[in-house]
């Protein structure tokens, strides 16, 4: 029945390292798309992907405002394709030498606060240490696994924070709100949700007001998948 396929995907726990998981948890859009379907008459599955999201979380760490589509914008001004702009940007963030120049001049010239950002890789890699809350000192052998370990580590971990945060907060006003439509899994920055057609503009409001992020929002698009 209709129930019984959603429903086992229903629970979220906790694990040890503040990772959100549950049954669903590496199930792909196309597995959705093929295979489940709304408990709801006249439901259906929605997606819901933040659109550049680390890179927004750095615009944040910068103190900048997020932006609808770094990608895109950049793309149409240089007259390529989003995913390659994308994968330069993302190389380039990480550390890798290996990214196209022109990509990130632009990027750079178009946001230059994220200098903060350059200047501070380039301080803490050249120290190779660094120094815990409780005194702890760590020394890396040299500048790329300072750079790896620790630096690439701090980008990616406070991305998963902030979106198991957000996760949490829709869920919890999903529940206060004692709406229907329930979210059953996630996938890197994107989420599934279980959609009561009457509850759709409850939902995209909760959505909203849960990607808040200091005085803007992670942008995000909604799309149905089932």
């Amino acid at each position: 029945s209709k129930g019984k396929i959603v429903e086992k995907f229903l629970h979220f726990f906790n694990t040890k390292t503040g990772r959100l998981s549950s049954k669903f948890h590496t199930i792909n859009r196309e597995y959705i798309r093929n295979n489940i379907i709304s408990r709801f008459d006249n439901g259906k599955i929605i997606s819901v992907d933040y659109s550049c999201f680390e890179i927004n979380i750095l615009f944040f760490l910068c103190s900048l405002n997020t932006e609808n589509d770094v990608y895109l914008n950049i793309a149409h001004e240089l007259n390529l394709k989003r995913d390659y702009v994308k994968n330069n940007i993302i190389s380039w963030l990480y550390g890798s030498q290996d990214y196209d120049k022109i990509v990130i001049l632009l990027f750079n010239r178009k946001y230059s606060k994220i200098d903060e950002f350059i200047v501070y890789r380039k301080e803490f890699i050249s120290k190779n240490e660094y120094t815990c809350l409780s005194g702890k000192k760590i020394v890396y052998e040299d500048e790329l696994a300072a750079q790896k370990k620790y630096l690439n580590g701090e980008i990616q971990n406070f991305s998963t924070i902030k979106f198991n945060d957000m996760i949490r907060d829709i869920i919890s006003n999903i529940e206060t709100s004692k709406l229907e439509s329930k979210l059953i899994g996630t996938k890197y920055d994107q989420f599934f949700i279980d959609l009561k057609q009457s509850e759709e503009e409850t939902i995209k409001e909760i959505i909203k007001n849960s990607s808040k992020i200091k005085d803007s929002f992670f942008p995000f698009k909604l799309t149905t998948i089932g």
